[in-house]
């Protein structure tokens, strides 16, 4: 005789693994449709329920027993709802041989559909439209090969991507329909975004970049041609007056650094009255690029480019490139001033036009400290290529 079970206890291993096998190959499982109501029932036997389940919805996973079940329940859930529960129940479990199961079944049936057609009314049109597309794609795809085809990776991007451009095909021809009833209703239309349209006093988007070279640049705001672009920045806040620790207001926490924060306020305080004092402020000091580098300027009653580089160590420093065959005449060579900064002028030529001529090649060449010739980039090139 086959040993009997006692009351309450677990169910052989057999069983268990049974149990878990379906219940990862359920969640395994590659369903065309979105994915699937779940109905837990919580019982120690509920296979007829969940075979009449499935008859009846086909989009419907069952899920039994998601976590051990109480002593003598059955209970029937979707969500916040519960259909039916029937706990401490004495065997041999009277209530649930009385329960109709055929109607608790079409009972959930009728109160899913429900659900779900009330959910797609509650969703806008558009969404549900771009939903239904979707998923007929999908179909569409799906049912261009065998189920048991095995498709390499750069066929299922090639899938992927005729996917995604008969979705947005789809989409542009609902959008075109939905404007035009609008504008057949007299309802006007904001322009599109960025759609062929110029800026203030200027040419389109599309235009500028026809005629431009494939690496050039210029910022996105237009310049009227003879004028210069100029950021307008706000005015330069004065020191605060505090220790460094103004800040722990907001992380009372931070008291137990206090040191370092008002260690760091006062480097932070020596540095800015050093720019102040020396360099006529920080604006004037942010402002390198307008007197560092290649810069348009004077000298002696003459045009022509000034170049000038910061380099305090080195001991000599020539500008070569394309202007002078790389190798440096005597009006080649910088000087150097009490703060370090090497400075060269070359006035424009007999014609007027510039000594260097634009976008062509340049280096610096100079003697390290340690008696080392290099050639190096200017540090305030404006455009370098490689």
């Amino acid at each position: 005789m086959a040993p009997k079970r006692k009351a309450g206890g677990t169910a052989p291993s057999t069983a268990k693994a049974s149990k878990k096998a379906k219940d990862e190959a359920l969640q395994a499982t590659d369903s065309p449709k979105d994915s699937p109501v779940t109905i837990t029932v919580e019982a120690c036997n509920a296979a007829e329920l969940e075979k009449l389940l499935l008859e009846q919805a086909q989009d419907v996973a069952v899920q039994v027993n998601a976590e051990k079940p109480r002593k003598g329940t059955f209970e029937v859930r979707h969500g916040d709802k519960t259909y039916v529960s029937l706990q401490a129940m004495p065997r041999p479990f009277k209530k649930l041989r009385e329960l109709d199961l055929e109607a608790l079944v079409a009972e959930l049936v009728d109160d899913l559909r429900a659900r779900a057609e009330r959910q797609q009314g509650e969703q806008h049109e558009d969404g549900e439209q771009g939903k239904r597309l979707g998923r007929r794609l999908i179909a569409n795809v799906r049912s261009d090969s065998p189920s048991n085809e095995t498709l390499s990776p750069l066929e299922i991007l090639k899938r992927e991507n005729e996917l995604l451009r008969r979705t947005v095909e789809a989409t542009e021809r609902s959008v075109g329909e939905l404007e035009a009833g609008l504008t057949d209703a007299g309802v006007g239309l904001p322009p599109a975004a960025g759609a062929g349209r110029a800026t203030a006093g200027g040419p389109t988007a599309a235009a500028l970049e026809s005629d431009t070279p494939e690496d050039a640049w210029s910022p996105a705001v237009h310049v009227p041609e003879g004028q210069a672009f100029e950021e307008v920045y706000g005015l330069i806040s004065p020191i605060p007056d505090h220790d460094g620790t103004e800040c722990l207001k907001w992380d009372p926490t931070l008291w137990s650094h206090a040191d370092h924060f008002k260690y760091r306020w006062h480097v932070f305080k020596s540095i800015r009255a050093a720019i102040d004092q020396n360099e006529g402020g920080l604006e004037k000091f942010t402002q390198g690029y307008k007197y560092y580098g290649f810069t348009r300027g004077e000298h002696e009653g003459k045009k022509g480019i000034w170049y000038r580089e910061w380099a305090p160590g080195a001991k000599a420093l020539a500008l070569i490139g394309e202007f002078n065959a790389w190798q440096p005449k005597d009006e080649h060579w910088a000087i150097k001033n009490d703060f370090g900064v090497w400075q060269l002028f070359l006035p424009d030529n007999p014609d007027g036009t510039s000594a260097i001529t634009h976008r062509t090649k340049v280096k610096l060449r100079l003697e390290t400290a340690y008696g080392e010739w290099v050639e190096r980039i200017p540090a305030w090139i404006k455009w370098a290529t490689q």
